[in-house]
């Protein structure tokens, strides 16, 4: 199904060199980049053997031989290209974080229209760990799930570094890495979104540089997690039950296969958990060999060979989900309060992947003020 497919990557940023890569790596061909600069567009097709390079987006779009289009653009052009790419009927890979919730459901209404999928590109969600764990979670086997706990923290120490850009990317750490933590506990909790969030940091160069975050699914339930531009790197993720916990040392990418991130560390396919009891002894579970990256693409090629409209979609009701978290969030660290959701419109809850009578989010009701910042 991968072969089938035909790609263009619009921008060659630096997560671009790696997607390409799990493209070729999934059979796929990568017939096309296109460049804001037509000499970094021929450098990157030269590096990575790509036939065809362009010196503007709307190039690579008029491109027949392109049915697919990778975005890894900054946050604030991601709706624009997405909608031109979902109306010249490419199907649309577009790097996390939105700008907004409406800009992600405007890149989803376009592909339904257009008869295209629509996926966001977070990695881990696709590895079979955390297939794993959440057959692991929802099984039963910890008890009753309470407590979602995580973090992703990063050093940003360069100045000129385009996350501390607030016109490119004005989430900062918490659409960086909060995502990921996001992602995490809303597939913990089958998807269900929170009632209510709270967020509490500092600003590193005017974006949010140190988060603290929690989502109260209900009176019994919650999640936290903090992420940050100035700590080094975290990326642990845990789960408490009632009976016992699982934990999960590098949920965004696994250690062993991250050369990138941990040059010293043995090179190594799989990825593992453990889950601990009431007496601290310790099971440790290892997932079959797997390449997120490549498992993405995969995945992706899947939704697209069942030529229906997929503008709406499990993948793509996530991608919506993790954005009105984050929107909520954002809106509760710059004021200072905690805020509610309400339910989602009709036409996206039979998207949700598990039961519509489950509570979704959409738009945020009044906030409540928790602390009077005068």
């Amino acid at each position: 199904m991968a072969e089938s497919l035909r790609w263009g990557v619009l921008g060659s940023a630096m997560i671009a060199h790696k997607v390409v890569g799990a493209m070729q790596g999934a059979g796929c061909q990568v017939v096309a980049v296109a460049s804001r600069s037509l000499e970094r567009a021929q450098a990157f097709a030269s590096q990575h053997v790509v036939p065809r390079a362009y010196g503007s987006y709307q190039e690579l779009l008029a491109d027949e031989g392109v049915e697919a289009v990778y975005i890894p653009l900054p946050t604030g052009l991601k709706r624009e290209w997405g909608v031109l790419a979902a109306r010249a009927r490419k199907h649309v890979l577009v790097e996390k974080p939105f700008a907004s919730g409406e800009d992600v459901l405007a890149i989803m209404t376009e592909c339904r229209s257009s008869g295209v999928v629509f996926m966001d590109g977070t990695m881990f969600t696709h590895h079979t760990r955390t297939a794993d764990f959440q057959k692991l979670v929802w099984s039963a086997q910890l008890g009753q799930v309470t407590h979602v706990n995580s973090a992703f923290t990063i050093k940003v120490g360069s100045s000129d570094n385009i996350r501390l850009d607030p016109a490119l990317e004005p989430h900062g750490a918490l659409g960086d890495l909060g995502w990921y933590c996001i992602m995490l506990s809303l597939a913990v909790f089958d998807w269900r979104l929170p009632q209510k969030v709270f967020a509490a940091g500092s600003k590193q160069r005017g974006v949010p540089g140190n988060v603290s975050c929690i989502m109260w699914f209900d009176a019994e339930r919650k999640a936290t997690f903090d992420c940050a531009f100035d700590g080094c790197i975290r990326q642990w993720g845990e789960v408490v039950g009632t009976q016992k916990h699982a934990r999960v040392e590098d949920f965004v990418v696994p250690v062993a296969a991250s050369p990138e991130l941990w040059p010293d560390a043995p090179y190594c396919e799989e990825a593992s958990f453990h889950v601990i009891d009431n007496s601290s002894a310790s099971h440790t579970h290892t997932s079959p060999a797997c390449r997120q990256e490549v498992r993405m693409i995969a995945d992706f090629a899947a939704l697209a060979s069942e030529r229906r409209p997929s503008g709406f979609s499990e993948w793509s009701y996530r991608s919506y989900a993790a954005q009105t978290c984050l929107d909520a969030l954002r809106m509760s660290m710059e004021g200072e309060v905690i805020v509610p959701v309400l339910p989602l419109p009709d036409s996206l809850t039979s998207f949700a992947p598990t039961s519509p009578a489950l509570q979704q989010a959409h738009v945020l009701r009044d906030p409540v003020v928790l602390f009077d910042s005068k």
